[in-house]
């Protein structure tokens, strides 16, 4: 049984969706921006910046939702799990 993206560390989003993504697409878009010298990094990496992004949109929906993320989750995106906490039903 495969993982939902929010049950997911960031790390373990990224390598999944890298891993979708076609190699000799990203490779070719590497040495086009390399050689334009007008991006700094690489396409790939701007790929993994983006996924990171929506992994913690990911995250943030499920909190709303009222799912629970664990904690190794959490500790990735401190803001995130300080609202977790303020909307955690109390305990008697």
């Amino acid at each position: 049984m495969s993982k939902e993206p929010w049950e997911m560390t960031q790390a373990e989003y990224v390598k999944s969706r890298m891993a979708m993504a076609d190699p000799a697409f990203l490779r070719k878009a590497d040495k086009i921006a390399a050689a334009s010298r007008s991006r700094i990094g690489s396409f790939s990496g701007e790929y993994a910046s983006k996924f990171r992004l929506g992994h913690k949109n990911r995250v943030e929906a499920a909190l709303r939702q009222g799912k629970t993320v664990p904690s190794k989750v959490l500790k990735e995106y401190p803001d995130l799990a300080k609202k977790a906490r303020r909307k955690a039903p109390k305990r008697k």
